[in-house]
């Protein structure tokens, strides 16, 4: 009987638990996002990736990893970014143990203040800079 109501109910939760991701990571950034307020915002991630990418293959997952990390607690802030004296912040714990790529959103933070201030957020540099690594070891393969 209980493997009866096991079977029954656990595609309608799978269901649900993915249409809740999927609409958690629904979000506002597409491409082109910021083709009116900072052109060439996207660019300036890309160069910033492939810089790295050009030194140091293995930073194309430790991106990837970066999204994961900051994304899959409280949301996509950029919160994984935030140090502090202390080491109580997020990019201290031990869960955030040898997060690699920080550099390469601060390059191109950077960039992008110098040539539109105060318009991209530091989570979208996150989000872009894993795309574009993805991007990168797909067209490697």
């Amino acid at each position: 009987m209980a493997d009866g109501v096991l079977l029954t109910t656990a595609p309608a939760a799978l269901t649900l638990v993915f249409l809740l991701f999927f609409g958690a990571a629904h979000g506002q950034l597409q491409m082109g996002f910021y083709s009116d307020s900072c052109p060439g915002a996207e660019d300036i991630v890309t160069a910033a990736v492939q810089e790295a990418a050009a030194s140091d293959a293995t930073i194309l997952p430790a991106l990837v990893r970066l999204q994961f990390h900051d994304c899959f607690v409280r949301g996509c802030d950029a919160s994984v970014l935030i140090t502090s004296a202390g080491n109580a912040a997020e990019v201290n714990n031990n869960k955030h143990q040898g997060l690699r790529g920080l550099d390469v959103v601060d390059r191109a933070k950077a960039e992008l203040e110098e040539q539109c201030p105060g318009v991209v957020s530091c989570a979208d540099i996150i989000a872009l800079a894993s795309r574009d690594a993805i991007a990168m070891v797909r067209t490697s393969c």
